[in-house]
């Protein structure tokens, strides 16, 4: 339990009830029907867990779920508070004060629970670790009843030198840094509650429906460790002012007051600021100034810190310098410095008129040797390009920000021609590039490299890949990984039926309708097609005969790698040959006739197969009439 409360993510409280030492502890588990040690009781007794996980991660967790669990339970609309004033000598005023914001009266019993954050009364647990939050005793321990609307409210003086452990020990050796005071609301309805889950030793669970804990207020923590220190002379004109503060309660919010002014006391200049820094402005030279700081907690308790003082500083006390500038931090005024020297190697800064001293070629980087290998006027030690007097170099020092590939992160290879090519680009901040060096690395063996370009031939049965690419400047690189997709998808003929029918004399013409996402150029193959058919410029084209013939037609589609296959049948027929025969006679007028009665064809396409095609065709064979056909 302690180390989820000390997490901080549950509004929970808890307390130890150390039975063994304490006897107000262990009547209060006699309430609770206790048959095994540990056992957490959790809102009075909604959730039991008795014993521990296997490890410390899993009975956190198994504790969580239970805390979670309670915190979806509905309850009363009640409020508690609590305040607690230490009078010293193990001896604290408690107020506590519930209200009641329902719409009906509330019935309940609130037990105020006096802790030790941690045990000193050499309560241990098993482990040798002293209990946190150990229950003393109740400052409060009664039934409540209260009124819609209604305030309940009582005040107790708890001295722990007056209560006692039943052990012969009383709770006189307290500290008001070691007390934590909860109070806990509990509904007056009991339900069945099992200590020994699911159904053994049951006892009167009556659930907690408000909690809440108060610590024993301390005042602030006295300001202390100004900056600047106290006493300090010479300081700069543009100083903030600093100390340190805080609370012994982790809980407490503390404000600053700042007073501040060349009089003692200083008057007030700022008002419950959160910071423990101020800054002053500008400050006047060579005066004395005084500070203190007031820290206030939230609780309207506060602690000031002792009258400091400082004196600030003329660095140039000859010449007129109201900004006291001084670049090298050497106590003397750029105003009156004969040389401004700011990295120490004895020469001086350029654009310092009162140096005397020879100019420093390289101002910010110690070179008392002044070396200056390309002559350009800026020392090797800070020249960016000490080899470049144009100073274009791609890797200059001290400012150097590295390449980047430009060139995609994918590429395709196709097996066939033509050959697969990538070319590396790259891209510099400092430079035109044309010095970075490009070069790869866990390329596929099928592929060779030339300078910036990698090339190969893919095959069919080669896979996806990858390969990388680096640039370098001489000082700093970029790497980027290239992945390559070998484009191998078979191409696919889109199927039109298993069968085609062709009415004499109609015109046939086939051209497969063919899917490949990774080609445009196909090798197209007839293995077989209807004998009154050809090839054309890869199409089967014919006219159809007056004959009924049915015959397959198969064609083969091949990109560089892959192929496929389809086949359908062709069937030719005549208007009115209803039996399929070739020949349009007496025998069509019998088999239509037949169909009327057991299935036939539409002569006459008029869409219904019935009577009038029998006498369209007998007209046809017998007075002349329209051929069958339709149009």
């Amino acid at each position: 339990m302690e180390s989820i409360y000390v997490e901080g993510q549950y509004p929970f409280y808890y307390v130890s009830l150390v039975y063994n030492k304490n006897i107000h502890a262990a009547d209060r588990l006699d309430e609770y029907n206790i048959r095994w040690v540990p056992t957490v009781y959790f809102d009075g007794g909604y959730q039991v867990k008795v014993g521990v996980q296997s490890t410390m991660p899993a009975t956190v967790t198994w504790y969580k779920s239970s805390i979670n669990f309670c915190a979806n339970r509905e309850v009363p609309d009640i409020e508690a508070n609590l305040s607690v004033e230490w009078l010293g000598n193990a001896t604290m005023n408690i107020q506590a004060l519930v209200q009641n914001h329902g719409i009906a009266t509330y019935e309940g019993r609130i037990r105020v629970f006096v802790t030790e954050i941690v045990s000193t009364m050499g309560w241990y647990d098993e482990d040798g670790h002293p209990y946190g939050f150990a229950f003393l005793d109740f400052a409060l321990n009664e039934d409540i009843s209260i009124n819609a609307g209604d305030t309940w409210q009582k005040d107790t003086i708890w001295n722990g030198n007056e209560h006692y452990d039943g052990h012969g020990n009383d709770f006189g050796g307290i500290t008001l840094d070691n007390i934590m005071v909860i109070a806990a609301v509990f509904n007056a309805k009991a339900y069945i509650g099992y200590s020994d889950p699911p159904d053994g030793n049951p006892f009167d669970a009556h659930y907690v429906d408000e909690a809440v804990g108060a610590w024993i207020n301390q005042a602030p923590n006295v300001p202390s460790d100004p900056m600047p220190e106290d006493g300090t002379p010479r300081v700069d004109i543009d100083a903030d002012l600093g100390w340190a503060g805080g609370d012994p309660n982790p809980e407490d919010t503390v404000t600053y007051d700042v007073y501040f002014g060349p009089t003692s006391p200083p008057p007030q200049v700022a008002w419950d600021q959160s910071g423990t820094s101020y800054d002053p402005g500008t400050m006047i030279l060579d005066t004395t100034y005084f500070w203190q700081i007031v820290a206030w907690d939230n609780h309207d308790t506060s602690t000031a810190s002792p009258i400091w003082s400082f004196r600030t500083d003329d660095n140039c006390p000859h010449v007129y310098n109201p900004g006291q500038e001084d670049a090298d931090d050497d106590g003397v005024g750029d105003s009156c410095d004969t040389c401004t020297d700011t990295d120490g190697d004895g020469y001086g800064n350029p654009g310092f008129p009162a140096n005397i001293c020879d100019l420093d070629n390289c101002p910010t980087a110690f070179n008392p040797d002044q070396e200056d290998f390309d002559e350009d006027g800026v020392g090797d030690s800070c020249d960016a390009c000490p080899t470049h007097p144009e100073n274009d170099c791609c890797n200059p020092i001290g400012s150097n920000l590295p390449p980047q590939v430009s060139s995609p992160e994918a590429d395709t290879a196709k097996p066939g021609d033509p050959p697969f090519v990538y070319v590396a680009t790259a891209t510099d901040p400092n430079c035109d590039g044309t010095e970075l060096g490009l070069s790869y690395e866990d390329y596929p063996s099928w592929c060779t490299v030339t300078e910036d370009t990698i090339s190969g031939a893919a095959e069919c049965d080669y896979v996806d890949t990858s390969f990388t690419v680096i640039v370098s400047d001489g000082d700093l690189a970029d790497t980027q990984e290239v992945t390559l997709v070998v484009l191998n998808v078979s191409p696919s003929i889109t199927p039109i039926g298993d069968t085609i029918l062709v009415a004499f004399p109609d015109s046939f013409v086939y051209y497969p309708s063919i899917v490949d996402s990774d080609d445009d150029t196909h090798a197209i193959r007839y293995l077989q097609y209807p004998h009154w058919c050809s090839v054309q410029n890869d199409s089967v084209v014919g006219t159809a005969p007056d004959t009924a013939f049915s015959e397959t037609l198969t064609v083969v589609v091949e990109d560089y790698c892959n192929a496929d296959t389809l086949s359908f049948l062709v069937r030719t027929y005549v208007c009115g040959d209803v039996n399929a025969d070739g020949v349009i006679n007496s025998a069509d007028v019998v088999y239509l006739i037949n169909y009327l009665f057991k299935g036939g064809s539409d002569v006459n396409c008029d869409g219904i197969v019935n009577s009038a095609d029998v006498v369209y065709l007998i007209n046809y064979l017998f007075k002349g009439g329209p051929p069958p056909g339709c149009p």
